[in-house]
Protein backbone atom coordinates (compact mmCIF):
# COMPACT_ATOMS: atom_id res chain seq x y z
CA UNK A 1 0.00 0.00 0.00
CA UNK A 2 1.17 3.50 -0.79
CA UNK A 3 0.56 6.62 1.26
CA UNK A 4 0.84 10.36 0.94
CA UNK A 5 1.25 12.90 3.72
CA UNK A 6 -0.21 16.39 3.59
CA UNK A 7 0.43 19.15 6.12
CA UNK A 8 -1.08 22.59 6.46
CA UNK A 9 0.87 25.02 4.32
CA UNK A 10 2.72 27.37 6.64
CA UNK A 11 2.20 30.20 4.12
CA UNK A 12 -1.58 30.03 4.52
CA UNK A 13 -3.52 31.63 7.31
CA UNK A 14 -5.26 28.71 8.93
CA UNK A 15 -6.58 28.79 12.48
CA UNK A 16 -7.08 25.03 12.83
CA UNK A 17 -3.41 24.03 12.56
CA UNK A 18 -2.60 21.46 15.25
CA UNK A 19 -6.26 21.35 16.33
CA UNK A 20 -8.58 18.40 16.88
CA UNK A 21 -11.08 17.34 14.22
CA UNK A 22 -13.91 18.47 16.49
CA UNK A 23 -12.58 22.03 16.19
CA UNK A 24 -11.32 21.80 12.59
CA UNK A 25 -14.24 20.11 10.84
CA UNK A 26 -16.27 23.31 10.36
CA UNK A 27 -13.25 25.14 8.90
CA UNK A 28 -11.47 22.32 7.09
CA UNK A 29 -10.44 22.92 3.50
CA UNK A 30 -8.13 20.61 1.59
CA UNK A 31 -6.70 23.68 -0.19
CA UNK A 32 -5.01 24.66 3.10
CA UNK A 33 -2.70 21.65 2.76
CA UNK A 34 0.48 20.95 0.84
CA UNK A 35 1.87 17.60 -0.23
CA UNK A 36 4.99 16.72 1.78
CA UNK A 37 5.76 13.02 1.33
CA UNK A 38 5.01 9.83 -0.57
CA UNK A 39 5.95 6.32 0.49
CA UNK A 40 4.84 2.73 0.75
CA UNK A 41 4.16 0.37 3.61
CA UNK A 42 3.89 -3.41 3.76
CA UNK A 43 0.24 -3.83 4.56
CA UNK A 44 0.14 -7.56 5.26
CA UNK A 45 -3.21 -8.28 6.85
CA UNK A 46 -3.46 -5.23 9.06
CA UNK A 47 -6.25 -2.68 9.28
CA UNK A 48 -6.00 0.94 8.17
CA UNK A 49 -5.72 2.12 11.79
CA UNK A 50 -2.68 -0.06 12.40
CA UNK A 51 -1.03 1.17 9.18
CA UNK A 52 -1.72 4.77 10.17
CA UNK A 53 -0.18 4.15 13.59
CA UNK A 54 2.92 2.64 11.94
CA UNK A 55 3.23 5.67 9.67
CA UNK A 56 2.75 7.99 12.66
CA UNK A 57 5.52 6.23 14.56
CA UNK A 58 7.84 6.29 11.55
CA UNK A 59 7.43 10.05 11.11
CA UNK A 60 8.00 10.75 14.80
CA UNK A 61 10.72 8.23 15.74
CA UNK A 62 12.58 7.19 12.57
CA UNK A 63 12.00 10.18 10.31
CA UNK A 64 13.25 9.50 6.75
CA UNK A 65 16.12 11.71 5.61
CA UNK A 66 14.17 12.93 2.57
CA UNK A 67 11.17 14.09 4.64
CA UNK A 68 10.95 17.88 4.72
CA UNK A 69 7.80 18.36 6.79
CA UNK A 70 7.42 18.55 10.55
CA UNK A 71 6.96 15.37 12.57
CA UNK A 72 3.55 13.84 11.93
CA UNK A 73 1.08 15.56 14.21
CA UNK A 74 -2.50 16.51 14.86
CA UNK A 75 -4.22 18.12 11.82
CA UNK A 76 -1.95 16.34 9.32
CA UNK A 77 -3.56 14.16 6.65
CA UNK A 78 -2.44 10.71 5.56
CA UNK A 79 -3.93 9.27 2.38
CA UNK A 80 -3.78 5.49 1.95
CA UNK A 81 -3.78 4.30 -1.66
CA UNK A 82 -4.44 0.65 -2.50
CA UNK A 83 -3.39 -1.28 -5.61
CA UNK A 84 -6.63 -0.30 -7.36
CA UNK A 85 -5.86 3.41 -6.77
CA UNK A 86 -8.66 3.74 -4.20
CA UNK A 87 -7.81 6.57 -1.84
CA UNK A 88 -8.80 6.94 1.82
CA UNK A 89 -7.99 10.19 3.61
CA UNK A 90 -7.42 10.35 7.36
CA UNK A 91 -7.07 13.37 9.64
CA UNK A 92 -4.63 12.92 12.51
CA UNK A 93 -6.79 13.70 15.53
CA UNK A 94 -6.02 14.25 19.21
CA UNK A 95 -6.41 10.53 19.79
CA UNK A 96 -6.40 8.37 16.69
CA UNK A 97 -7.57 9.10 13.17
CA UNK A 98 -10.71 10.55 11.61
CA UNK A 99 -11.73 9.19 8.20
CA UNK A 100 -12.37 12.29 6.06
CA UNK A 101 -12.44 10.57 2.66
CA UNK A 102 -15.95 11.73 1.76
CA UNK A 103 -15.23 15.32 2.79
CA UNK A 104 -12.04 15.47 0.70
CA UNK A 105 -13.78 13.91 -2.32
CA UNK A 106 -16.67 16.39 -2.02
CA UNK A 107 -14.35 19.41 -1.80
CA UNK A 108 -12.31 18.17 -4.77
CA UNK A 109 -15.52 17.65 -6.80
CA UNK A 110 -16.81 21.12 -5.95
CA UNK A 111 -13.46 22.67 -6.93
CA UNK A 112 -13.48 20.71 -10.20
CA UNK A 113 -17.01 21.81 -11.03
CA UNK A 114 -16.21 25.40 -10.12
CA UNK A 115 -13.23 25.32 -12.51
CA UNK A 116 -15.37 23.71 -15.21
CA UNK A 117 -18.02 26.38 -14.72
CA UNK A 118 -15.42 29.13 -15.10
CA UNK A 119 -14.22 27.55 -18.35
CA UNK A 120 -17.76 27.12 -19.63
CA UNK A 121 -18.67 30.70 -18.72
CA UNK A 122 -15.67 31.94 -20.70
CA UNK A 123 -16.78 29.86 -23.68
CA UNK A 124 -20.35 31.06 -23.29
CA UNK A 125 -19.25 34.68 -23.19
CA UNK A 126 -17.42 34.08 -26.46
CA UNK A 127 -20.62 32.78 -28.05
CA UNK A 128 -20.29 29.06 -27.38
CA UNK A 129 -23.14 27.82 -25.16
CA UNK A 130 -22.16 24.11 -25.13
CA UNK A 131 -22.92 22.51 -21.77
CA UNK A 132 -23.16 25.82 -19.92
CA UNK A 133 -26.76 25.23 -18.82
CA UNK A 134 -25.97 21.72 -17.60
CA UNK A 135 -22.99 22.86 -15.52
CA UNK A 136 -25.00 25.77 -14.18
CA UNK A 137 -27.72 23.38 -13.00
CA UNK A 138 -25.18 21.11 -11.28
CA UNK A 139 -23.49 24.01 -9.52
CA UNK A 140 -26.86 25.48 -8.55
CA UNK A 141 -27.85 22.09 -7.04
CA UNK A 142 -24.60 22.06 -5.04
CA UNK A 143 -25.35 25.52 -3.72
CA UNK A 144 -22.46 27.12 -5.60
CA UNK A 145 -22.82 30.63 -6.93
CA UNK A 146 -21.32 31.93 -10.11
CA UNK A 147 -21.23 35.54 -8.96
CA UNK A 148 -17.70 36.92 -8.78
CA UNK A 149 -16.11 33.58 -9.65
Amino acid sequence: MRYEIFQIDSKRECDYSFESWKYAKEKFNIKDYRYVYYGSIDEGNILDGEMLDQIFEKFNVKIPDDFEGHSLSISDIVVLIDDDENRKSYYCDSYGWENITSIVKYQEAVDYLRDELKDQRKAWLMGNENHYGYLYMICNDLGLTTEGQ
